[in-house]
């Protein structure tokens, strides 16, 4: 499920959003609120010179890695945009890595189901 939302500023896919004032969707910068994920690179409308981009709001997902992700995934939290280990099991899963795949590291792509 996916909406398209404004966003204060042109971020890239993967990044973890929530609303920062009015219908308007930023960098979160913990999980405390509704949190959403920029599925594609956000655009500039040419004549309003505002940013939009997909929103995911619940399923799977690409998001960014705000840190080294181990092979078995886990619990996620939020953390300036990007998702980070936790154990609170509320807001979704970080899923195994690919068999072979290279290690997750800090800004790369996870698969996580966001519930």
């Amino acid at each position: 499920m996916f909406v398209y939302c404004e966003l204060n500023e042109g971020l890239q896919k993967g990044s973890i959003v929530s609303e920062v004032s009015n219908n308007i969707w930023g960098l979160a910068e913990d999980a405390s609120a509704l949190v959403g994920v920029v599925s594609r690179d956000a655009t500039q409308d040419a004549e309003t010179q505002k940013w939009y981009a997909p929103i995911v709001f619940a399923g799977d997902c690409q998001a960014l890695a705000g840190e080294a992700i181990p092979n078995g995934g886990g619990f996620f939290s939020v953390a300036n945009g990007r998702v980070i280990l936790s154990t609170d099991p509320n807001l979704g899963v970080i899923a195994p890595n690919i068999s072979g795949a290279p290690d997750r590291v800090a800004d790369s792509f996870v698969m996580i189901h966001l519930r």
